[in-house]
C-alpha cells in the first residue's frame, strides 16, 4: 500500500481470534504498509513480489518518471494497480488536467466530483450491515460516466432502480447508478480507480468493523471470493458455538515442489545411473569372479592380476570412448510454461500479438566452464524480461548439485549472463513479455464473420446467452480445454442473516455469475462453437442436434463456476477415505496445477458448523488449500470482469513432434531442444452492462428509498 493507511484491508491479513490462521479463508495476505512514493524502485523488478498495489494518501509529487514507468511497466505484465481518490483536493488532475501527472495514460478522461455525499448512500457497496454510529455523515467522492474513456468501464455502481423488463438503470441528479470505481485492462494486468476514499472512511470508525468491509467492498477488485468477517463477528460466532475452529484439510497445492514434477530431469538422470552401475557390475564380474573362473578351468590361475590388468585397461578405453560419444554437447529444456494473451479488438495488429509467457524450466547446460543463458527481448515488451535461478520452496532443493561458484547477473541486462557449467542441469525460471515466436502465433483466435458476441433477455429471470466461434492453428491439440464465461451479471450483495448470531448471507459467493464447459481436446484449425459449448441444450435427444438456448444469468446449477469448481478440486477431498491423513493424495498434480491458476476462486474453507449436529471427522470437513509459489500465474481478477476465459494444455513431451519454446531461449547462442507442458490461457473481454453490475436487492432497496 502506498501510504500508511489500511483502507478496510486488515481483515485479509488477520488471524481468526484464538486461532493462527483466517477460518474463511485458505491464506493469509501479507500487507506492506506505510510505502512512500518516494521509495518506490524504479525498475519493475523491484515490484514483482506483489499482487495489488493500492495507492491510498501518499502525496503523487514524490513520483519520479522512472518509478511512474516502473510500476506501470508491473501493471502492464500481469499487476493490479488501485487508485483510491482522495476526499480532499484532485492531485491526480481527473478535473481536466490528468496529463500533469506521469500516470496519465493509465487514468481515465472523465470524471465528476461530488461533495457532501451522504455516507449512508454508500452502504450497499461498502458494508454487509447499515448501522452508522453518525447517520448524518457525509463524504465527498468522484463519479464516473459509463464511458469514463481511455478504455474504462464501470467496476462498481451505487445503487439505483433497474427497470425489469429493459435493464434500463434509473438515474437522477443524485449518485444512484453512477459509476465509484471503474477498470480497464492495462497490458496484462488491471488499472482500477476508485472514487470513493475508502481510506478515509475507513480511519472514522463510523461502524463497529469499520467501513469498508473486505468481502463486500474488495473482492471485486482484487478477485477474490472468501468471506471477512470482522473481530466483532467472530466473537459472536465463537460465543455461539459456530465457529470451526479445527484446521480442516489441508491440500497443499505445493507451486514449488508442484512445478519440480513437471521439469525434473532426474528420470533421465536415474537412467544413466542405473547404466553406469550395470557396467560397473559387468566389469566386476569379468576382473572377478568370471576371469577367475575361466583362469582355474584353463589351469592358469597365477595370471589372474594380468588378467584383472587387461580387463580393467579395456574397461577404461571403453569407458573414455562411451563417455566421449554420449558426453552433453547440446542443450536440452524441460519446462513448465503459461503463455497468456488478451484480445483486444479495435487495437494494431502488434498490440493484440503480444503475449506474456512465465516459465520455470530445467535448462541442460553442456561442456565443463561456462554458458551464456539469455532471453531474448521480445518486441513491445513493458520493461526488460528476467531470467532467474530458481529452487523449489520454502527451503530450496536439498538434492541440488554442490557448486557455490557465484556469477554476475548485470542489472542492464537481466536475462542474459554467463553461468558455470558442469554437463549437468540447472532450475530457471523466465518471465517474458513480447511477440511469440511463429509457432506459437496462432492461439484462440474469433473465427472471422461469427466474432462472439453476449445477449441478455431481460425480464424477473434474466437470460444470457454468449454465441459465435473460436479457431487455433497451434503446433498440436489444446487438451483439457476448460471456457468461462464470466457474465456482466454481479452476485448477490452479502447481508447479516439472524441474529444469534448474524450469519454472511450468502457465503462466498463469486464476485460475478459465470458458466463453465470442458473439452478433453480441441484440435488445430477446427472451429469451436462457443454457444453450443456453454449454453448447449443438455436435454436432447440421443443423435439430434444440440439448440443453443439462453442460460438463467444468475445462475448456481451445475454448470455454474461456483459450482464446477466445487466439484472438481473440493469434493474429491472430501470424498477420499484417506483425506484424514494425507489431502494432497485425493488430486492429481494436474488437478492441484489447474487450481493454482484459479486459486482466489477456489470453494473457500467451511467456516460455520451446526452446535446441534454431531462432529464431522478429526479434522472436520474444511477444505484448506494452501500455496507458497505461481501467484503469477492466478487468473482469479479477470472473474471480476465480463469476459471469456479459454484455457488449455500442449503437453510435448515424448510426442515425437519438436515444439519449441513460446519464447526466444539460447544456450551459447543455440537454441536448445525443449520438451514439457504449455499452458494456453486467452482472455475476450466482453462490454460491461450496468443494469446487470445493481444486484436485485440493491434495486429494491433503492427503488424503496425514492
Amino acid at each position: 500500500m502506498i501510504g500508511d493507511g489500511r483502507a478496510g484491508l486488515a481483515a485479509l491479513a488477520t488471524p481468526t481470534p484464538n486461532l493462527g490462521f483466517i477460518a474463511s479463508m485458505s491464506e493469509l495476505t501479507k500487507i506492506a504498509r506505510g510505502i512512500s512514493a518516494g521509495d518506490l524502485p524504479d525498475r519493475w523488478e523491484g515490484l514483482a513480489s506483489y499482487e495489488s498495489i493500492i495507492w491510498t494518501n501518499a502525496p503523487l509529487q514524490s513520483v519520479g518518471i522512472d518509478q511512474a514507468r516502473a510500476l506501470l511497466d508491473w501493471t502492464r505484465r500481469g499487476g493490479n494497480f488501485v487508485i483510491v481518490l482522495p476526499e480532499a483536493g484532485d492531485p491526480w488532475g481527473l478535473g481536466g488536467q490528468r496529463n500533469r501527472t506521469p500516470f496519465a495514460e493509465a487514468l481515465p478522461e472523465r470524471a465528476e466530483r461530488r461533495d457532501a455525499v451522504p455516507v449512508s448512500e454508500l452502504l450497499p457497496v461498502l458494508t454487509r450491515s447499515g448501522a452508522l454510529r453518525n447517520a448524518e455523515a457525509r463524504t465527498s467522492i468522484w463519479t464516473f460516466a459509463n464511458d469514463p474513456g481511455n478504455g474504462f468501464s464501470p467496476l462498481l455502481l451505487a445503487p439505483a432502480p433497474v427497470d425489469a423488463n429493459t435493464g434500463n438503470v434509473a438515474t437522477d441528479g443524485t449518485i444512484a447508478g453512477r459509476a465509484l470505481a471503474v477498470r480497464r485492462p492495462f497490458g496484462f494486468g488491471f488499472v482500477t480507480v476508485i472514487g470513493v476514499d475508502v481510506d478515509g472512511l475507513d480511519r472514522r470508525a463510523l461502524t463497529a468493523d469499520g467501513i469498508p468491509q473486505a468481502d463486500q467492498f474488495w473482492n471485486r477488485i482484487l478477485g477474490r471470493r472468501a468471506d471477512a468477517p470482522g473481530p466483532t463477528e467472530w466473537a459472536a460466532l465463537a460465543e455461539a458455538k459456530r465457529l470451526e475452529a479445527r484446521g480442516g484439510l489441508v491440500v497443499p497445492a505445493d507451486g514449488g515442489s508442484l512445478v519440480n514434477q513437471f521439469i525434473g530431469l532426474r528420470s533421465q538422470a536415474a537412467i544413466s545411473i542405473l547404466g553406469l552401475l550395470g557396467a560397473f557390475a559387468i566389469y566386476w564380474m569379468m576382473a572377478g569372479p568370471l576371469s577367475h573362473w575361466v583362469l582355474r578351468g584353463a589351469k592358469r590361475p597365477q595370471y589372474a592380476w594380468l588378467a584383472f590388468v587387461i580387463v580393467a585397461g579395456v574397461a577404461t578405453v571403453i569407458a573414455w570412448a562411451v563417455t566421449g560419444t554420449f558426453e552433453l554437447k547440446s542443450g536440452r529444456v524441460q519446462h513448465l510454461t503459461f503463455v497468456d494473451r488478451i484480445e483486444r479488438p479495435g487495437a494494431p495488429s502488434e498490440e493484440r500479438a503480444q503475449m506474456r509467457a512465465q516459465s520455470w524450466f530445467s535448462a541442460e547446460l553442456p561442456g565443463y566452464g561456462t554458458a551464456k543463458v539469455v532471453v531474448q527481448h521480445g518486441d513491445g515488451g513493458a520493461g526488460s524480461d528476467l531470467l532467474t535461478s530458481w529452487f523449489p520452496p520454502p527451503a530450496g532443493n536439498p538434492s541440488g548439485f554442490p557448486d557455490t561458484e557465484t556469477y554476475e547477473v548485470p542489472s542492464a541486462s537481466p536475462a542474459a549472463y554467463t553461468l558455470p557449467s558442469r554437463a549437468t542441469s540447472t532450475v530457471l525460471h523466465s518471465s517474458w513479455m513480447g511477440v511469440a515466436l511463429p509457432a506459437w502465433h496462432g492461439t484462440p483466435r474469433e473465427v472471422s464473420q461469427r466474432q462472439l458476441r453476449q445477449d441478455i433477455t431481460w425480464g424477473a429471470q434474466p437470460r444470457i446467452v454468449l454465441s459465435g466461434a473460436l479457431m487455433h492453428s497451434l503446433p498440436a491439440p489444446l487438451e483439457n480445454v476448460m471456457m468461462i464465461h464470466v457474465t456482466p451479471f454481479h452476485g448477490a450483495t452479502r447481508s447479516m442473516i439472524g441474529n444469534t448470531p448474524p450469519i454472511i448471507t450468502p457465503s462466498d459467493g463469486m464476485p460475478s455469475y459465470a458458466r463453465v464447459a470442458r473439452l478433453a481436446q480441441w484440435d488445430p484449425e477446427v472451429p469451436l462453437d462457443v454457444g453450443l459449448s456453454l449454453y448447449g441444450q443438455e436435454s436432447a435427444p440421443e443423435g439430434a442436434k444440440r439448440s443453443v438456448t439462453p442460460g438463467l444469468a444468475r445462475d448456481t446449477g451445475v454448470t455454474s463456476a461456483s459450482t464446477t469448481f466445487k466439484a472438481l478440486w473440493y469434493e474429491p477431498v472430501l470424498a477420499s477415505t484417506v483425506a484424514a491423513y494425507d489431502p494432497a493424495s485425493a488430486l492429481t498434480k494436474d488437478q492441484r496445477l489447474d487450481m493454482l491458476q484459479l486459486y482466489a476462486m477456489l470453494e473457500p474453507p467451511s467456516y460455520l458448523i451446526d452446535p446441534k449436529l454431531p462432529a464431522v471427522g478429526w479434522r472436520g470437513d474444511a477444505v484448506r488449500v494452501e500455496r507458497d509459489f505461481a501467484r503469477g500465474v492466478d487468473m482469479s481478477r479477470w472473474c471480476s470482469t465480463p469476459c471469456l476465459i479459454v484455457i488449455g494444455k500442449i503437453t510435448d513431451s515424448g510426442s515425437g513432434q519438436r515444439i519449441d519454446l513460446p519464447f526466444p531461449f539460447t544456450i551459447d547462442g543455440d537454441e536448445p531442444r525443449a520438451d514439457g507442458v504449455t499452458y494456453v490461457r486467452v482472455v475476450f473481454p466482453l462490454p460491461a452492462v450496468p443494469g446487470a453490475m445493481i444486484t436485485p436487492a440493491a434495486a429494491t432497496r433503492a427503488s424503496a428509498s425514492k
